[in-house]
């Protein structure tokens, strides 16, 4: 049996580093869609990549988690 003034605590660390997850995918799904425009294989391109792919997938993963 878990204690009852722990859990709290654990939920809020939870979803502090659910955010922090979303928001860190977030950040570096638009830096390589941004960080590329002109060059080869960037722009909407960018999202063929299995990391941009991956990254996508945590996030929404995460974000459903936090819910």
């Amino acid at each position: 049996m878990e204690n009852t003034a722990v859990l709290p605590k654990r939920r809020a660390v939870s979803l502090i580093l659910k955010c922090v997850v979303v928001i860190a995918a977030a950040v570096g799904v638009y830096a390589s869609y941004i960080g590329g425009l002109g060059a080869f294989m960037s722009g909407p391109q960018v999202f063929m990549f299995f990391t941009i792919q991956s990254n996508i997938a945590i996030a929404l993963i995460c974000a459903i988690g936090a819910v």
